[in-house]
């Protein structure tokens, strides 16, 4: 079914039957998230003697008997009931059917950020910073639902036992700020918004819920919390990407629980094609065979290799075969482009780069700075993340360059920032 909605001056088109199910249904007697230790989901046949609620074992039907604790075995949403002492049923706070929604991931991280009890060295927590950093430039429209992503977000988060794993939890900044950005629905794939152990205070939920000492607020009787959840759009994504057999032509190490790594490395050492052991043995047998005369009559003759690949890097840079050729290494190419770019003054002399970039880029760089004369202490600035952060922020390098201006010579940085 597909339908066309009209919101906020925007038109969608909605395929119903493409939808991305976020939640971790319960797998009763089998794997499943897991909070302070409660006893898993399970399910079995009724029976009383005379009869068994299983076709498997003789009965007429299936018949069963379901124990499970929603707030512990798997996705659940709370309400403001959750919290107050007047109960209230989830079903009569959602009163919208369809609700626009923003999904962001963020790192859980230390923080100074406040919190009730105080923090340990050890919490990792999810910051008003990281959020407002990831919803700048959402539109309030958007933010009736927030759907939060803890990075890395992995698979076992279905079946984690938070008791062994400390989940990460909302600042009270964090939750303050959501609550001002209206949000009325909030969605978060850890077990609690709060420290799973906070002895009692319940800080976010009551900051999201504007609740005291579990008294029941009518104007926040409409928002809800859902927690659990797991956003893994990627892998349906991959069922549909055209690409993704390619997948099957390389090798991928395992970890130790015999799981596929994900792979993340190809910067420094891609995986090893399953087909490479067969092009390396051609060119052993055409050595064995041909010794120098390879050069001329190998299978690939050795000599024009360059020319082999000229096509294939066309494409990649965009450019006419006759403008592009594979030669040398990284780091003899990188001293060949800042012969022509680096042309250091007195004035005109720094060079920025990534802190963490490999080693032997940084010697390339800073033996040209030694042989135009200056020292690297001078005039090689290396870019860092900040303090708790894993990767340098856009407007910490826009900085750099507005404070060195003219300084400034040459900017090298990567395309990836991978530390």
């Amino acid at each position: 079914m597909k339908a066309k909605i009209s919101f906020n001056t925007l038109d969608f088109e909605v395929n119903f039957s493409k939808g991305n199910d976020i939640s971790i249904p319960i797998n009763f007697n089998g794997e499943q998230p897991n909070t302070y230790g409660v006893d898993i989901a399970t399910s079995k046949p009724y029976q009383d003697g005379q009869f068994i609620g299983d076709t498997r074992k003789g009965g007429p039907c299936n018949f069963e008997t379901y124990s499970f604790t929603p707030h512990c075995n798997g996705t659940h949403t709370e309400c403001i009931g959750h919290i107050t002492n007047e109960r209230v049923s989830v079903l009569t706070s959602l009163d919208q059917e369809m609700i626009p929604a923003t999904l962001v991931s963020v790192t859980p991280r230390n923080t100074t950020e406040n919190y009730t009890p105080d923090l340990n060295k050890e919490d990792l927590v999810i910051t008003k910073e990281d959020l407002e950093l990831q919803l700048k430039d959402i539109s309030p429209a958007f933010l009736q639902g927030l759907i939060i992503r803890t990075i890395p977000n992995l698979e076992n988060k279905k079946s984690r036992d938070y008791m062994k794993v400390s989940p990460a939890f909302f600042s009270i900044d964090a939750m303050e700020y959501i609550v001002s950005l209206g949000v009325v629905h909030l969605l978060v794939d850890t077990p609690s918004v709060d420290r799973l152990l906070d002895d009692g205070h319940l800080s976010a939920h009551n900051i999201f819920w504007e609740t005291n000492g579990k008294e029941f607020n009518p104007t926040t009787q409409n928002k809800t919390i859902t927690e659990m959840i797991f956003a893994n759009f990627a892998l349906e994504l991959d069922a549909k990407d055209e690409l993704r057999n390619y997948r099957n032509e390389f090798h991928i190490p395992l970890q130790k629980n015999g799981d596929p790594h994900v792979y993340m490395c190809g910067n420094s050492l891609g995986l090893q094609p399953k087909r490479t052991k067969q092009f390396l043995n051609q060119e052993l047998d055409d050595w064995a065979t041909f010794g120098v005369e390879g050069h001329f009559h190998a299978k690939n003759p050795w000599l024009p290799y360059h020319e082999f690949l000229a096509e294939s890097y066309a494409k990649i840079v965009g450019a006419k075969n006759s403008e592009v050729v594979a030669m040398n290494t990284l780091t003899v190419n990188l001293h060949l482009m800042m012969v022509s770019f680096y042309r250091p003054s007195q004035k005109r002399h720094k060079i920025i780069i990534e802190g963490d970039a490999f080693p032997s880029d940084i010697y390339a760089v800073e033996s040209q700075i030694k042989h135009h004369g200056f020292l690297p202490e001078s005039s090689l600035i290396k870019l860092r993340p900040r303090d708790g952060d894993s990767a340098i922020r856009t407007e910490d390098i826009s900085a750099i360059i507005e404070k060195e201006g003219d300084e400034i010579a040459l900017i090298m940085l990567g395309g990836v920032n991978y530390y």
